[in-house]
């Protein structure tokens, strides 16, 4: 059984959602004393769904329980921010992608994820530029608090 330290989940949550909260804040700053502006936060798919550690060569390399607890609360965070900035004209959205591998993904691991995707193919940073025109766009003006998988189908099956 994985053994889940406490150190390491104040580390993750400190790094990835206090960063968030940091830009988010400071974001919001600036756009008050305009009454508009769109913030979108960077979530995972793993902040709804789990990792199956049998499509990781050496298992998932973080600590899977804080890395997802992590990414649930930005989902979370962006709710909450929503509802605190919406009433200065700011719409708050995540963006939640799904396996866009790095460098360091080695190519079993990438073969392994790619068997997982009904598109067939893992993602690339680009595939993610139509979410975010959508949420930083007047076309998205409207949505707030909204978390938008964007995962070619993983999280379908």
């Amino acid at each position: 059984m994985p053994t889940l330290l406490l150190a390491d989940l104040e580390a993750t949550l400190r790094q990835n959602v206090g960063t968030t909260m940091v830009m988010a804040q400071a974001a919001a700053r600036a756009m008050i004393p305009r009454g508009r502006g769109a913030i979108i936060t960077v979530g995972s798919i793993h902040g709804s769904l789990g990792s199956d550690g049998r499509r990781y060569v050496d298992g998932f390399r973080r600590s899977p329980t804080s890395y997802h607890a992590s990414k649930g609360a930005i989902v979370n965070l962006t709710r909450a921010l929503a509802c605190e900035l919406g009433e200065h004209g700011i719409t708050v959205n995540c963006i939640s992608p799904g396996q866009i591998p790095t460098a360091r993904m080695d190519p079993v691991t990438r073969e392994r994820q790619v068997d997982g995707v009904p598109l067939g193919r893992l993602g690339v940073p680009e595939d993610l530029r139509g979410a975010v025109a959508l949420f930083a766009s007047d076309a998205g003006r409207w949505i707030t608090g909204q978390n938008l998988v964007v995962d070619g189908g993983w999280s379908a099956w």
